[in-house]
This record gives C-alpha cells, sequence and structure tokens, in this order.
C-alpha cells in the first residue's frame, strides 16, 4: 500500500506541473493568436485608408466608434516605418483610459504628408484570455480534486 501510495503522490505531482506548464502556454499561444488577429483588423484599416486616398485624394473622415480611434497628423516628411505598438488612450465613447493597439503609418495627399494612427482597444482580447485562463484554473482544480480523492 505504501509503494501504490507513493505512486499516486509522484503521479499528483508531475500532473500539476504538467497542467500548470500546459495554461502557462495556453495562455501565450492564445495571446498571440488575438493580438495577431487584431493586428489583421489594424491593417485592413490602413488598406481602407490608402484606397480612400487613392481614390477619393483626401483622408477620410474620422468617426467616433467605440474601441477605435483614427488621428492623422500633419509631417513635413515620411521617416517611419509603419510600426505596431500599445499606447494607453481615453476612449472617446466612455471617456476612462484604455490600452490600445496602434498602428503607425505614413501617407501622401496630394504632396502633403499624414503620419496615420489607427488605435483599436485591446479590452476585449483582454476579457477572453482572462475569461479563459479561469476557466482552465477551475478545471485543473477540478481534475486535481478528482484525482487526489
Amino acid at each position: 500500500m505504501k509503494l501504490f501510495a507513493k505512486y499516486n503522490r509522484i503521479n499528483l505531482f508531475a500532473t500539476v506541473i504538467i497542467f500548470l506548464l500546459s495554461a502557462v502556454a495556453f495562455y501565450f499561444s492564445l495571446q498571440y493568436v488575438l493580438i495577431s488577429q487584431l493586428d489583421d483588423s489594424l491593417e485592413t484599416e490602413k488598406s481602407e485608408i490608402e484606397k480612400y486616398v487613392a481614390e477619393h485624394k483626401a483622408l477620410p473622415e474620422i468617426f467616433a466608434i467605440k474601441d477605435q480611434q483614427i488621428a492623422y497628423t500633419p509631417v513635413e516628411q515620411i521617416d517611419f516605418k509603419k510600426h505596431f505598438n500599445y499606447v494607453t488612450l481615453v476612449d472617446t465613447v466612455e471617456k476612462d483610459k484604455e490600452v490600445f493597439r496602434q498602428l503607425t503609418f505614413g501617407i501622401n495627399v496630394q504632396g502633403k504628408y499624414y503620419k496615420v494612427e489607427v488605435s483599436k482597444s485591446i479590452e476585449g482580447t483582454d476579457d477572453i484570455i482572462k475569461s479563459i485562463a479561469i476557466i482552465t484554473f477551475i478545471t485543473i482544480l477540478l481534475i486535481l480534486s478528482v484525482s487526489f480523492f
């Protein structure tokens, strides 16, 4: 009986380690996928702005949309490459500070240069990740509880 109890303790310890490592890997992979999806959405917005400028020779009008912001800033020349980053902005609809994923790029409109910043809130992706992390943690606890008893 002692051998069986020792085996169960080792098995339970190994199970905990495996579940924790998988939960961490799952969290980071899910975060990567959701941020990649957000980046693709920002790239789509960039394409739409460029298409609008090509057709109308003017920048599109800015509308207040929940979880998205667009800003145009006149610049002397476009001396930067397109890049993604995280910024904290005030949500124009809800009037509170949120973290946004932002795509910055340059555009030429009839000889005038503009820096365009397209931002989307990451609050929704954070909520999804938190929900899945909680569900995963509860599932691990249930499996371990059943295994222990």
